[in-house]
Formats: structure tokens, sequence, C-alpha cells
């Protein structure tokens, strides 16, 4: 998976989504990958580039975001939104 489509990818983190499903043996399944910074952007993936998976019996979602910060302000929104992601779910 990493070799075909990078650890930043919607495919890794849909991957690692459903891998904590099942280990875990849960309902849900969460997983954020993603460029953080300082470095280690390029123009394809730049830095606060960040994917978040959402896994459950039915399927994954998976989301697309580009956080503006620096690396703590990158990680704090990326969590953000991930956790958004499940209580969007549960109201659904």
């Amino acid at each position: 998976m990493i070799n075909r489509h990078g650890a930043v990818s919607a495919e890794t983190a849909a991957a690692m989504a459903k891998r904590m499903l099942k280990i875990a043996h849960t309902d849900l399944g969460l997983a954020v990958t993603g460029i953080a910074g300082p470095d280690g952007g390029t123009e394809e993936k730049p830095v606060g580039l960040v994917y978040i998976a959402l896994a459950t019996s039915k399927g994954v979602k998976t989301a697309e975001h580009r956080f503006l910060g620096d690396r703590e302000q990158v990680r704090i929104r990326a969590s953000q939104m991930a956790l958004d992601m499940v209580r969007r779910h549960l109201i659904e």
C-alpha cells in the first residue's frame, strides 16, 4: 500500500482505519496520516496535507484536508477534524 500510494494518501488512511477496526474489534476504526511539517512536504503533497479515514462495518469514508499553520497547529486541526468525523457519523 505505502509503496503504491505513499504513507500520506487516502488509500493508506483507509487501510489503516480498516485494520484498526479489525484488530481492536470495535465498531469504528479511525486513522489519520499527513504531513505536519515543518519539513517533508512536496509540491504534490505539501505540508498541511492530511487524510482522515473512518471505517465501519458498512465501509470506509475518507477525507482530504489541507491545514495551514505550524506543526502543532496542523496536528491539532487534524485531530479535531478526525473527532468531528466520528461525531458526524454517530449523529447520522
